[in-house]
């Protein structure tokens, strides 16, 4: 090899270790700055005329991971269908939302490179309120039903 070529090829290898230098830089500042992080999924609303009161079946307990025995006291509601929500007993939308504030010891596990279900069980251990969770106290609300929720916003990894 050339004397040109090696010192091009030298060049090279220190503007590499600069980029990424820079690059690992960027990505720990942007890491400061960040506070949190969103998700959200959208359910349909009871229908406000036509909603009513009914008992929770153990196929709900089931797909919620409930014992059917601590649902039971529970009543939610659902639609029966009306003229205004055109018979589906659902009128509108409502958002589910799960928001990951992002706490020194959440940006110090991203950066040693956690993987996302460590940040999300850390997350949840520091108070986050999931999706799921945050639907089904809509469902408690008698704002939805727990089949939309578990519809739109199922975790599998995700209990009660």
């Amino acid at each position: 090899m050339n004397p040109e070529t090696e010192a091009r090829k030298a060049r090279q290898r220190e503007e590499g270790k600069v980029a990424m230098a820079e690059y690992r830089q960027n990505q720990h500042d942007t890491l400061k700055r960040m506070a949190e992080l969103r998700a959200q999924r959208l359910v349909r609303e009871n229908c406000p005329h036509c909603s009513e009161e009914y008992e929770p079946t153990e196929g709900e307990a089931v797909a919620m991971k409930i014992p059917f025995e601590k649902l039971k006291p529970y009543r939610f509601r659902r639609g029966k269908g009306c003229l205004h929500c055109r018979d589906t007993g659902y009128l509108g939308r409502i958002g589910v939302y799960e928001i990951m504030y992002f706490s020194e010891t959440l940006k110090r596990m991203l950066l040693d490179g956690a993987s996302a279900v460590d940040l999300r069980a850390q997350a949840i251990r520091e108070g986050m309120v999931t999706m799921m969770k945050d639907g089904m106290l809509k469902v408690r609300e008698g704002i939805t039903t727990p089949s939309e929720v578990l519809k739109n916003a199922y975790s599998p990894e995700e209990s009660f």
